[in-house]
């Protein structure tokens, strides 16, 4: 999870996965879809589009060689 030479997304590696998506039950009657976006996907998903349905969205924050892969929460506006 850091990184460096051994990701397993890169600019020429996994370019046509353009999202992980995890589904988890949080609690009873509920069901919550996170999607992970790979900011090297030839074909990246709409963020706009995800964000209608409510569905949590999250980006790599910018890269430092060496440093832990970070995940942020993708905001939009009118989004709390």
């Amino acid at each position: 999870m850091s990184y460096g030479p051994k990701r397993k997304m890169t600019e020429e590696h996994n370019t046509s996965i353009s999202a992980i998506g995890t589904l988890f039950i949080p609690g009873l009657d509920q069901l919550v879809l996170q999607v992970y976006h790979n900011k090297f996907a030839q074909v990246p998903l709409d963020l706009g589009l995800l964000a209608q349905h409510g569905i949590l969205q999250f980006e790599l924050e910018d890269e430092t060689f060496g440093a832990t892969a970070k995940w942020r929460k993708v905001v939009f506006s009118d989004e709390p």
